[in-house]
């Protein structure tokens, strides 16, 4: 029987120990860690009637607690706020709010060895033993995932670009080697639905902290997805926050849907609303085609980001007439197929309905 998260595709890391420091959410340092599918997880929730994993993180974020900072006037997490953000990471990992935005990066050109790529016969006939060349290197996201591709720097009409000291293997070309017409290093990353150029610096240096300032731009930065990248990665903790309300916002405003005799136009202006964040959030998303083991094709829709398979998983639930709606209750929210639920519990039913009862012997009397 195919099930209705079987398509989707797609593994995550996560630390067994987060902390916050400068407004970074990052791996303990020495913290072990590993890989798991976040959509097995999803999976399981949905088979046992069990709250998954997007649930869980809408249940985490109703639980954070203000109070008072030492700055005069200000606000700030408490304690045991924090503590449950880093606990739910542990359990789940980062939202991936870089990979999730990001469709190419261009690093710092460094000299890499010319045999195997298509200069190698020409460095070959000069009867060199050891050649290095620029390398133009990037991180490129398509359908199947990330991958690291390569190809030398060509000067044209000028000669190529080549040493033979051994000790520059590995290390930045310096700029006055480099061709006006090599592709400049920066990243093509999505600003609020706008794909824009921006260096390194800006982009992606961010989210590594212990990347000097100084190696911002010509810091080899390590490819999605891989163990070296989770393990060096941070994120802010508002943009964390805010792409999680934003997933949140975007459920419970298309929770208005009714039936269209029942729909208010505010109702139907709060669902258009919610379409374009929720279909915002999955953007990335697209689908590939997976060789199978029987030599057999299947439609499959991998994941590059956490948020980007909550969203993913919400839009299944969505599809299978799942609603996310907030108690009335405990305001905790809840998922349902009962448009018109009021409560996530029998137990918030039943002090729901002892609340309306005083209330109405109230307006009695």
């Amino acid at each position: 029987m195919t099930t209705l998260y079987e398509p989707a595709v797609g593994r995550w890391w996560r630390a067994e120990r987060y902390d916050i420091r400068e407004g970074l959410i990052r791996p303990v340092e020495g913290a072990g860690g590993e890989f798991y599918d976040p959509w097995e997880e999803y999976g399981l929730a949905r088979e046992n009637g069990l709250p998954t994993p997007y649930e869980s993180l809408f249940e985490m974020m109703s639980q954070l607690e203000l109070e008072p900072s030492s700055s005069e006037g200000a606000v700030a997490f408490s304690a045991r706020s924090l503590r449950r953000l880093t606990d739910w990471c542990a359990g789940h990992g980062l939202l991936g709010l870089l990979p999730h935005r990001t469709r190419l990066v261009t690093l710092t050109p460094r000299w890499r060895r010319a045999e195997g790529n298509i200069l190698g016969p020409i460095v070959a006939s000069w009867g060199k033993d050891y050649v290095l060349v620029p390398m133009l290197e990037e991180l490129v996201v398509g359908s199947g995932g990330w991958l690291r591709t390569g190809r030398p720097y060509i000067v044209g009409g000028e000669g190529i670009v080549a040493t033979e000291n051994r000790e520059d293997e590995g290390r930045v070309v310096p700029l006055e080697l480099r061709d006006k017409s090599w592709p400049s290093p920066g990243v093509l990353i999505d600003v609020k639905g706008r794909l824009q150029n921006q260096s390194l610096s800006i982009a992606w240096h961010p989210y590594f902290p212990d990347v000097p300032s100084h190696e911002s731009e010509s810091h080899p930065y390590p490819l999605p997805g891989t163990q070296r990248f989770f393990e060096s990665y941070a994120e802010p903790l508002d943009a964390f926050l805010t792409t999680a309300a934003d997933l949140r916002r975007a459920l419970l405003l298309l929770g208005e849907l009714a039936p269209r005799e029942e729909v208010s136009p505010s109702a139907r202006q709060h669902v258009g609303m919610g379409q374009r964040l929720l279909d915002a959030l999955a953007s990335p998303i697209s689908p590939s085609i997976w060789p199978q083991e029987d030599g057999t094709f299947r439609l499959a829709w991998p994941t590059p980001s956490l948020i980007g398979a909550y969203a993913f998983m919400a839009m299944r639930d969505l599809e299978g007439q799942q609603r996310l709606l907030v108690c009335g209750v405990c305001s905790r929210p809840f998922v349902t197929k009962a448009y018109q639920a009021k409560y996530c519990s029998e137990k918030c039913r039943h002090t729901g309905q002892k609340r309306a009862q005083r209330q109405r012997a109230k307006e009695r009397s």
